[in-house]
């Protein structure tokens, strides 16, 4: 039980020291015969972290992805290992760019209104580990992303 209560005094005093904020999380809602869908947030961190991976209850398969426009004008998607996030800087996951994907969804359909839980792992500067939970507000399939999303440009 020591090292239990150890571990969680730990993780609580680590939470605390690398200061990790996540806003504006929601889900797109899905139809019965959908299987994934994607979520979005804006992470802010005091100090350079690297998101490196997510996980849900609600989904068997959780990853980060890229959606980008090829020369030839196709959107493509693609799985993205690491997402760094510098010091004082906000990482902006939205529709059409970074974001979450959320495959093999245990509850279906999702509807506007449900939450659905994620837990973020991110990876500080010194090399350790620190997971932070996020609950995902369920929103309209065709939900546009908020106004502020477009305000976070990196030059």
């Amino acid at each position: 039980m020591k090292k239990l209560s150890f571990a969680l005094l730990a993780l609580v005093s680590f939470s605390a020291f690398a200061q990790i904020k996540v806003s504006d999380a929601w889900v797109r809602s899905t139809t019965p015969a959908q299987g994934a869908t994607g979520a979005f947030m804006v992470i802010k961190a005091e100090q350079k972290v690297k998101l490196v991976g997510a996980e849900s209850t609600a989904a068997g398969i959780v990853e980060l992805h890229q959606m980008s426009m090829s020369s030839a004008g196709v959107m493509t998607m693609r799985e993205v290992e690491v997402l760094e996030i510098a010091a004082g800087d906000a990482l902006v996951l939205k529709p059409g760019g970074y974001h979450l994907m959320l495959m093999e969804l245990k509850q279906k359909p999702l509807s506007p209104g449900d939450t659905l839980p994620v837990t973020l792992k991110f990876q500080t500067s010194d090399g350790k580990l620190q997971a932070q939970s996020v609950n995902l507000e369920v929103r309209a399939i065709t939900a546009p992303a908020k106004a502020h999303d477009h305000q976070h440009h990196h030059h």
